[in-house]
């Protein structure tokens, strides 16, 4: 599966939480509020633009860096995703390294001053 992938990338520098569909991102978001959320477009239940415009509507998520991925081509996705207010939209199949960077750019202790690792 595409996610072991992922977890494995990303899980050497980052603390890593899966969900299997979108209400389940939005639950496990709303019990503990990420650094960085990294979606699919295409989920189960709520796609990636329906989760982000949640995320995005509540005072407790909207400053949450959103990246969605798809390997879908449309155009619209790319302008919905935006509209919907994520940071960065991905266009599968992608290098690691630019998934790596891509996070970099969005996560780092200075976008969060509360963040308990901050020194």
């Amino acid at each position: 599966m595409e996610w072991f992938f992922y977890g494995d990338l990303l899980s050497a520098e980052y603390d890593v939480k899966f969900a299997m569909n979108g209400e389940e991102a939005l639950a496990a978001v709303q019990r503990r509020r990420p650094d960085l959320i990294l979606s699919d477009v295409l989920m189960p239940l709520l796609d990636g633009i329906g989760l982000a415009r949640q995320l995005r509507a509540d005072p407790h998520t909207a400053g949450v860096p959103i990246i969605l991925m798809t390997a879908s081509k449309a155009g619209e996705l790319s302008a919905l995703g935006l509209e919907a207010g994520i940071n960065e939209f991905l266009l599968k199949p992608f290098r690691p390294q630019e998934l790596l960077a891509r996070l970099r750019c969005h996560w780092s202790l200075d976008h969060f001053p509360d963040h308990p690792d901050r020194v």
